[in-house]
């Protein structure tokens, strides 16, 4: 693993994102869980409109296996279950790995992307699958591997959240409290503004990074009670709680901003809605 650390401190960051479309596209296997088979509806839909990554993933694939491409076997290949994936990779099989790799992609760009500054990003999902890489063995499958991919991606929050509070002499936030806005954290707005729910997306910046997570997992990555109590290390009644006091916490901000219409929707598909223009 050294090896992979060493080409990752040598990355050039300066690919072009994708595009919207490309994005969707992309993500469609994106929400397989283990236990979850795919319908064939899905299944069709998956490999049919699967494209070519973006240079951004390649580049992160590349430090995590080497040269090769993403090949037709491998959207073939994205129907598979993420248990059954991961077996193989275990057991030497680096394309499939590959496939792991960029189905979760999305979901992990898209867990930093409303939390960090823009340039940050990138290091962040790298040391969330280089994480991946190192822990593979240790993964026992008592949860999804999803689910395990979160709360590697958590872990990687809260260490940068602590080492740019150390770094300017301040002391542990406590992200119950304090929000990606109050820690001088948040991306750029003038990008957000150009989204058509840009509001939505920088009130979820001024609620408490613990909301404003626990928001994000249920209603953006279709998570259930029981993983998300996994991947923040609660309980599943102390998830229930935060879910409605981060409801309620999300409508003052929204109130507060005057940034949406109550009477014409509810803070669910506010939050949904917002998904769509932030991948």
């Amino acid at each position: 693993m050294s090896a992979i650390r060493s080409r990752c401190s040598r990355l050039a960051w300066d690919t072009p994102r994708e595009s919207g479309n490309a994005r969707q596209n992309s993500e469609a296997g994106d929400r397989n869980d283990v236990g979850r088979p795919l319908g064939s509806q899905r299944r069709e839909r998956t490999c049919a409109t699967l494209r070519e990554p973006p240079p951004e993933r390649h580049a992160i694939g590349f430090l995590l296996f080497g040269r090769g491409k993403f090949r037709v076997e491998s959207h073939q290949r994205m129907a598979v279950s993420d248990a059954e994936l991961l077996e193989h990779w275990r057991g030497g099989d680096k394309e499939a790995g590959r496939v792991l790799f960029h189905r979760h992609f999305p979901s992990i760009d898209r867990f930093f992307r409303n939390k960090v500054p823009p340039a940050d990003v990138k290091d962040l999902i790298q040391n969330t699958f280089v994480g991946c890489v190192e822990g593979m063995h240790r993964y026992r499958g008592e949860s999804s591997f999803r689910t395990y991919l979160f709360g590697i991606a958590r872990n990687q929050l809260l260490k940068f959240i602590r080492d740019r509070t150390a770094a300017a002499g301040r002391v542990d936030p406590d992200l119950s409290v304090s929000s990606i806005h109050a820690l001088g954290l948040s991306p750029s707005s003038i990008a957000a503004a150009r989204e058509r729910h840009g509001s939505v997306l920088a009130a979820l910046q001024r609620i408490s990074v613990e909301h404003q997570m626990i928001l994000e997992l249920f209603y953006w990555e279709e998570l259930e009670g029981p993983e998300i109590a996994e991947i923040l290390d609660i309980s599943p009644t102390t998830v229930r709680t935060r879910m409605h006091r981060a409801r309620k916490a999300l409508k003052a901000v929204l109130d507060e901003l005057a940034a949406w219409e109550p009477a014409n929707t509810d803070i669910g598909t506010a939050v949904r809605a917002a998904r769509s223009d932030h991948g």
